[in-house]
């Protein structure tokens, strides 16, 4: 029989009160009764699934995500740019 884990409620509502209008918190009990939480920031357009208020880290996968999307975009219009040079030649 698998463990089912105790939700700290009170956690999630406090992190979610810190920024009402930008932050939102939702729990879903499957009926195997497996819990899933998901947290979502607006302002940062980020979620992400956790099992505690601990686990967090929506700036962080936010900075990865910028940084990611950054460096594929340079490095695809730095390439364009090359073409776009060899080409006027």
């Amino acid at each position: 029989m698998s463990e089912k884990r105790r939700i700290d409620f009170d956690a999630f509502v406090e992190w979610q009160a810190q920024d009402p209008k930008n932050r939102s918190v939702k729990v879903e009990i499957d009926r195997n009764g497996v819990s899933k939480v998901w947290v979502y920031d607006y302002n940062l357009m980020n979620g992400q699934h956790v099992t505690s208020v601990d686990e967090i880290r929506l700036e962080e996968d936010k900075e990865e995500q910028d940084r990611s999307t950054y460096e594929r975009l340079k490095a695809k219009f730095e390439g364009r740019k090359k073409y776009e040079i060899d080409y006027k030649r």
